[in-house]
């Protein structure tokens, strides 16, 4: 019987998702909805993205602290791909918003990373995709309008001070 109602409330689940829209308002123009494609990557503009974000927010809180940083680092390094993609297919906008995400998890790991009973090679690691994350963001700004370009080279710029954040110490120990 419970088979059931689970095959029931997961039915109920992806019908709502696939009928569902999600629009917002950027500066008076609306971007467009989610949509149901087929493709190897579930993107931001896809209907089961919201899926994959609560599956990927409870695996998140289920883990240790140090699961947790390098967790944050795969969510940046996926969702960095992700913006790639949305960029490829001219939606600016979404795209930022992922980047921007990409990013708030990077710096969570960072912080997590700077607490002083982190290992020095997951803080070199750390560092590396700091590093890594700054040289694509370099790669992509040239794609991007004025004002998305400087909020960018805003995010580089503080990808520099937490990687001497982390230097400092890895050097110190």
């Amino acid at each position: 019987m419970s088979l059931l109602g689970l095959g029931f409330g997961s039915s109920i689940l992806i019908i709502s998702l696939f009928s569902a829209t999600q629009v917002s308002s950027n500066g008076g123009r609306a971007s467009s909805g989610s949509k149901l494609y087929f493709s190897q990557q579930i993107l931001p503009d896809h209907s089961l993205y919201k899926v994959l974000m609560a599956m990927d927010r409870i695996q998140l809180e289920t883990a240790t602290p140090k699961e947790q940083i390098y967790m944050r680092v795969e969510y940046a390094n996926r969702r960095l791909d992700y913006a790639k993609s949305l960029l490829d297919k001219n939606k600016e906008e979404l795209a930022m918003t992922t980047l921007l995400k990409s990013q708030q998890y990077l710096d969570q790991a960072v912080q997590a990373a700077l607490k002083p009973d982190v290992a020095i090679s997951l803080k070199e690691r750390i560092a590396k995709s700091l590093d890594f994350h700054s040289e694509e963001l370099r790669t992509l700004s040239p794609k991007l309008t004025d004002s998305n370009r400087a909020i960018i080279d805003k995010v580089i710029r503080n990808h520099d001070t937490l990687r001497g954040n982390l230097t400092s110490q890895i050097a110190g120990n």
